[in-house]
């Protein structure tokens, strides 16, 4: 499981190209449809009030954070407002990543594995607006892909300045990775075999570019809008989102109540696929344990923590509704947890890889490309969606 030395190979580049242009392919049409019901481009008018110069959590109240409404009004600027352009950078999101999906999972699995949980998300790529949280987790995948390869201190650093660049973007996938990265960088020495443990420089490396991303977008909302203007940008994105969030309730617990037991709004059938999920992330953590207990500097088993360790708090969020929704951007970690499962199997089996590889690869992506059919399908049969109004 070298994280490393499958990627130098030739091919590997080309294919993460190849599986990017071929989802391109399917998804160019669509840009003119929503990828869900009720979809016409709300996430639109944060950015378009930026334009007027318009304040967002000052004038109005929008709950995610900041960074892709503002990079929506750069857009904006040249195209004028337009959900097609949206789109267009959406899919630019969802191609790169495919790629780095591909690449992530090139780091412990064989070429045909690998390209199952690429092809996963980009043949159901989810809702359009969420391509760039889909992007803040293989960013950072990819990230810890290459400090687990070479566990130096200026990895840290680029773990850390993704951690920030998520952070505006989507607050709790940073705050998510804040604590991973802060683990990592006690971890790093260890697994570099340095002699001592993660110290205060180490901590520094992740710290200091997490604040070099985050302080300017700070200052600039301190600047319009004051201490008010600021107060209320975390008021939004770290109060009061979090509260309407944990005022929809749990749908994890609904489907593991005893009364309710699989019961999801789809119907039961569905809710207990939904639990597929938790069953994977159950088996994968013993796996993962037995093999850290086995190998504990491998970076093939620290990176299969790593993704584990991200999915189980995302998977509440991976189960909410509606259908179409579910297991998309949020399931990138389960689908890649999956993968490392089969290619940890495929070891213990004592068998070639490859050919395991290309079982669970066939099975993943005919069930993708089953739930793509479906998707296309379904977006087809609806109107294609109204510019919005720069008024």
């Amino acid at each position: 499981m070298n994280a490393t030395a499958s990627w130098q190979r030739p091919r590997d580049p080309l294919i993460a190209a190849a599986l990017a242009a071929f989802v391109g392919a399917l998804l160019v049409p669509l840009l003119d449809r929503a990828l869900i019901v009720n979809d016409r481009g709300y996430y639109l008018l944060p950015a378009l009030g930026l334009t007027r110069g318009e304040l967002p959590y000052v004038d109005y109240w929008v709950f995610y954070a900041p960074l892709r409404y503002h990079l929506l009004a750069w857009i904006f600027e040249w195209t004028g407002p337009s959900i097609l352009a949206a789109r267009v950078l959406w899919l630019a999101m969802i191609l790169i990543g495919v790629a780095g999906t591909y690449r992530v999972a090139r780091a412990f699995a064989p070429r045909a594995l690998a390209a199952a949980p690429a092809l996963a998300y980009g043949l159901v790529p989810g809702p359009w607006h969420k391509a760039p949280f889909a992007l803040c987790t293989v960013a950072f995948l990819l990230a810890v892909v290459g400090l687990l390869a070479h566990p130096k201190r200026m990895r840290l650093a680029v773990l850390g300045a993704v951690a920030g660049l998520t952070l505006v973007t989507r607050q709790d996938l940073g705050l998510l990775q804040l604590a991973l990265c802060l683990a990592l960088a006690v971890a790093r020495p260890w697994l570099a075999g340095e002699s001592r443990v993660g110290g205060f420089r180490d901590l520094v490396a992740v710290g200091l570019p997490f604040l070099g991303v985050v302080a300017p977008v700070a200052a600039w909302y301190a600047l319009r809008g004051g201490v008010g203007g600021l107060g209320d940008l975390v008021d939004a994105v770290f109060v009061r989102a979090f509260l309407q969030a944990e005022g929809r309730g749990s749908e994890l617990l609904t489907l593991l109540t005893p009364g309710s037991l699989g019961l999801a709004p789809e119907g039961r059938g569905v809710g207990t696929l939904l639990l597929v999920a938790l069953a994977t992330y159950l088996v994968a953590a013993l796996v993962v344990a037995r093999t850290l207990r086995r190998s504990p500097r491998a970076p093939g088993a620290w990176l299969g923590a790593v993704v584990l360790a991200y999915g189980i708090p995302t998977l509440q969020q991976a189960l909410q509704p509606p259908l179409l929704v579910r297991f998309l951007q949020s399931a990138i970690p389960w689908v890649l947890t999956a993968t490392w499962l089969a290619s940890a199997a495929a070891g213990a089996l004592g068998r070639r890889p490859g050919r395991v590889a290309r079982v669970g690869a066939v099975a993943t992506t005919a069930g993708a490309w089953l739930g793509a059919a479906g998707l296309v399908a379904f977006v087809n049969l609806g109107v294609p969606e109204v510019q919005p109004s720069a008024a």
